[in-house]
């Protein structure tokens, strides 16, 4: 797969450029630091940074867990949601 982005300047002039390795896609995996990186972006939008981090445990963790209530707890904004499977 790969992207192509086109800008049209003011003057008219328009530059392309094509990638074609993506960053995140099949072959070309974000690093854990990316990916928490974008989780705690999005996820601060809703979520408090305590909040967004219990969630990124259980999800890091998430065959550990007996079920995802825990994890939908934490998702709908309840703040007595406590990691399990510790």
């Amino acid at each position: 797969m790969h992207a192509v982005v086109t800008v049209t300047l003011k003057n008219g002039s328009r530059h392309s450029k094509k990638v074609d390795r993506l960053s995140g896609w099949v072959g070309q995996p974000l690093t854990r630091e990316q990916r928490m990186r974008k989780f705690n972006s999005c996820s601060r939008r809703l979520l408090d940074a305590g909040a967004a981090q219990r969630l990124a445990d259980l999800v890091e963790r998430l065959e550990e867990q007996p079920d995802v209530t825990a994890l939908m707890a934490i998702a709908r904004g309840e703040r007595t949601a406590a990691p399990q499977g510790k």
